[in-house]
């Protein structure tokens, strides 16, 4: 079970606008929660500071709203708005300070808790689809049809399904905000943009810009595209329609990852050849920040704090920042002479952590970093090339073992299971929202 909070407004709502009471014609529209706290206020800019310190205090940041449009029974049109997802455990007053924050602030409150089931006596749907990256490569013959390989989801039944095309190279997949059935992707032809889920593609960059090695969406202005590649940085502001070089400052251009700052649109930070790099300009100037002289593999941010990054590098170890990446340190108990591929935060456990590489093969830590432990008995290799938490359900972790096939784990990392994609390397692993598809 899972709180959080929903909001309901309005089509067209003003400043003050006139709720009407849409609690009670609230029907379930596609299993997001299992029970929410319900609220009404008048969408504005987002919560506020005094709110957001509040919610700060469950370990979620609340960065925007995700809106989905549904109807009630009587086929009036609403619109459903969530913010921050809340952990397990009593939060009803923690709950009652944040709508008195509304309250003082001017807001107009329903305060109710509605339980929202994907069918009578079923469990809630999940929020999010896995997306992830991968080739058939076990066994296969140069010259020979290519074997599955491209973009795949995981269904609701655990299966895997091919999107678009056979493609033996794509590195990364990201999404719109606004419409996560709008994808764009890293390929070795260029920057794919699907505006279906993924099922039909378009290349948007010329000659000048392919073996794309990752691509990172502006959450704040998400028409603003960054990809990384062999030489340099590529930015559009028109999501995909043109292209521009953004990587002034940067030495050596080969930039492996590239992920803008959920906090701060513009603010972008690129794992390169040479270290971590950082622009607060939307990549028209850089500089380097950290894990100067070392080749970096991937960057992630966290979900509960966004001034916490983890930098994975290539015979140098694990990197963390606690200050937007201003600056960096090495974390102990890693090892520093292995290929370390990604490294992830538990968006459902603060101070969880996880790194898989060539070698070490999962690595979790449950204090944010402290201290580490293996978790790969059960896997048929340590050499694993992503891996990644599940945000909708505790402690689910995926991995993928170099050709032989995705495993998952329903205890973050002590035990594993085969999950399918049998053969595969998977580059890259993307949870991408449900709203709105």
């Amino acid at each position: 079970m899972v709180n959080g909070f929903v909001g309901l407004l309005e089509p067209g709502c003003t400043v003050s606008p006139n709720f009407k009471q849409l609690t009670s014609q609230l029907i379930p529209p596609v299993g997001t929660f299992q029970a929410v706290e319900l609220f009404s206020h008048c969408f504005g800019n987002g919560p506020s500071e005094a709110l957001a310190g509040e919610l700060r205090q469950f370990g979620h940041k609340p960065v925007g709203f995700f809106v989905l449009n549904v109807k009630s029974h009587r086929d009036l049109p609403f619109y459903l708005i969530y913010g921050s997802i809340l952990p397990q455990g009593n939060t009803s007053d923690r709950l009652s300070r944040a709508a008195d924050i509304l309250r003082s602030e001017g807001f107009i409150m329903r305060y109710s808790l509605v339980w929202l089931l994907a069918a009578v006596g079923a469990a809630a749907a999940a929020t999010h689809t896995l997306y992830v990256c991968g080739a058939t490569s076990k066994g296969y013959v140069v010259g020979a049809p290519l074997l599955p390989s491209g973009l795949f989801l995981r269904d609701a039944g655990g299966s895997w399904k091919q999107l678009g095309f056979k493609h033996p190279f794509i590195k990364a997949v990201d999404y719109d905000p606004r419409d996560p059935n709008i994808l764009y992707i890293a390929a070795g032809n260029g920057c794919i943009r699907s505006a279906d889920g993924g099922r039909s593609w378009r290349i948007t960059t010329g000659w000048d810009m392919t073996e794309l090695l990752d691509v990172s969406v502006d959450a704040h202005q998400p028409d603003h595209i960054y990809i990384g590649l062999p030489d340099g940085i590529g930015f559009s502001p028109d999501q995909g329609r043109t292209w521009t070089r953004r990587d002034a400052g940067i030495r050596r251009k080969f930039t492996q990852a590239v992920r803008v700052d959920r906090a701060q649109g513009g603010r972008v930070l690129a794992g390169t050849e040479l270290g971590v790099f950082l622009s607060e300009d939307e990549g028209r100037s850089w500089r380097e920040v950290g894990a100067a002289g070392l080749m970096v593999t991937h960057l992630a941010q966290s979900s509960h704090d966004p001034r916490q990054w983890l930098a994975t590098t290539q015979r140098g170890g694990l990197f963390a920042t606690s200050d937007r990446g201003l600056t960096w340190n090495a974390v102990n108990g890693v090892p520093a002479d292995r290929t370390l591929y990604m490294a992830a935060f538990d968006p459902r456990q603060a101070g969880r952590l996880l790194v898989c590489g060539w070698g070490p093969g999962v690595l979790v830590s449950e204090d944010g970093g402290r201290s580490w432990q293996a978790r790969s008995t059960g896997l048929p290799s340590r050499k694993v090339w992503s891996a990644g938490f599940d945000p909708d359900v505790p402690g689910r972790l995926y991995a993928s073992v170099h050709e032989e096939a995705v495993f998952v784990s329903p205890d973050s990392g002590r035990t594993w299971k085969r999950s399918g994609l049998e053969g595969s390397i998977v580059s890259s692993l993307a949870f991408v929202p449900e709203a709105g598809r």
